[in-house]
């Protein structure tokens, strides 16, 4: 090849190179002006490799349904921000932005817990996040993972409805 050619491979290069930094850090950016809110019956399931408590997601009689959702992101943000969802400290799934996990809990004092995973466990923020709460048979709660402001992550309850008995 000549040196002109090398030259425009190299230019090439750093164009490519310069839009992947810029769309990184737009979507890093994002992290910390917070998140978008994905609606419950829109957010997908996890793929079946990422459910670690596959029992869990089975209906069953004199249960409760709990709800675990993770807000969408930006761009790249599906790949950075992943969360591992756990409930009583035991790993049940692990979601990407925009998924939700579906689970069947006996009626109890519970605590739910998500812990970012990849890059996302260096932010300042990140740790272990819990939420308490008492599911009563035929009871549904829905909590949603979502990014503040501030870049913290934080679980909120949605919402919390008693199940019809039919």
């Amino acid at each position: 090849t000549t040196g002109k050619e090398r030259k425009m491979v190299h230019k090439i290069k750093y164009v490519i190179l310069s839009l992947l930094f810029s769309t990184s850090l737009f979507s890093c950016t994002k992290v910390y002006f917070g998140s978008n809110e994905v609606k419950t019956n829109l957010a997908k399931p996890p793929e079946s490799k990422r459910i670690y408590a596959p029992e869990l997601t089975k209906a069953k009689e004199k249960t409760g349904i709990v709800v675990v959702k993770l807000d969408k992101g930006t761009i790249l943000a599906p790949l950075i921000c992943p969360q591992e969802i756990l409930v009583d400290l035991k790993p049940v799934a692990k979601l990407y932005s925009g998924e939700k996990i579906i689970l069947y809990l006996p009626p109890g004092t519970h605590n739910l817990q998500t812990i970012p995973q990849s890059v996302c466990k260096a932010l300042p923020s990140a740790g272990l996040l819990t939420t308490t709460f008492n599911l009563k048979e035929n009871e549904k709660y829905i909590f949603r993972i979502k990014r503040g402001y501030e870049g913290a992550f934080y679980i909120t309850l949605e919402s919390k409805e008693k199940l019809n008995n039919n």
